[in-house]
């Protein structure tokens, strides 16, 4: 895998090591998105010291390092929304992906007001692009802002 190779070479320059197992989570945990690919190795980078192996267990360190430094921006942004699109907003977050968010067992389990509230508050989150579409369904856009939405809420 490229990524390994370019990331073990960038830890070597600097007399740092980083376990094969360290990129492949984070290339499958964020499903190879190369931003947040790059924001973990990087924040990996800069907590492994010279002649230190960056490990496994530093991962989760990190992301939850990144996501609380967004913390006030998440914060602001699901303040700012609609209430009815904030709660659907949660509501992916805790489903992951989503198919079918209008089903009565969708709207029900997240205690949702109607069908009809969910359509009209989850086109305003794809419009804003909290929300994303692909063949699997819906899931938040923002991964980072997703593992901080499921925490919080």
């Amino acid at each position: 895998m490229l990524q390994v190779d370019f990331a073990q070479k960038r830890f070597a320059d600097a007399d740092k090591t980083v376990e094969q197992a360290v990129i492949h989570k984070i290339y499958n945990d964020f499903e190879g998105v190369t931003w947040y690919v790059q924001k973990i190795l990087n924040r990996l980078f800069a907590i492994t010291g010279v002649n230190e192996v960056c490990k496994l267990e530093d991962v989760d360190e990190s992301v939850q390092y990144i996501i609380e430094s967004f913390e006030y921006n998440y914060s602001d942004m699901i303040f700012r929304l609609p209430d009815k699109q904030g709660k659907l907003l949660i509501a992916i977050a805790k489903d992951k992906t989503v198919i079918a968010p209008t089903s009565s067992d969708f709207v029900k389990r997240h205690k949702l007001v109607s069908a009809s509230s969910v359509q009209s508050a989850l086109n305003g989150l794809l419009e804003k692009e909290f929300v994303t579409r692909d063949e699997s369904g819906y899931s938040v856009y923002d991964k980072f802002f997703d593992k901080w939405l499921m925490e919080k809420y």
